[in-house]
């Protein structure tokens, strides 16, 4: 599991641990900060941390994030306006 921890540091990634999770934070380009956290109860050793971290990714609905900022950042969504496809 320490290999992937570092795997994933070598792309950006800022890794916590204690002994109840495992957060991942990285900050876009776009200066948005973003971060999920894998319970280690489900992350017992690599093969289910990988596991895990497909399922987030797998399940994140990028258009779903957008429209959150944009209810609170209207000068983003003023700049951003292609996001999600919209014109």
């Amino acid at each position: 599991m320490e290999k992937m921890i570092q795997i994933a540091e070598s792309y950006g990634w800022a890794v916590d641990m204690d002994s109840d999770s495992i957060e991942f934070n990285q900050s876009s380009p776009a200066g948005e900060d973003f971060s999920f956290t894998v319970l280690t109860k489900d992350a017992s050793d690599a093969e289910s941390l990988a596991a895990e971290v497909r399922s987030y990714a797998d399940s994140f609905d990028t258009e779903e994030q957008d429209v959150g900022r944009c209810a609170g950042q209207r000068e983003w969504c003023a700049r951003h306006q292609d996001v999600g496809g919209r014109r």
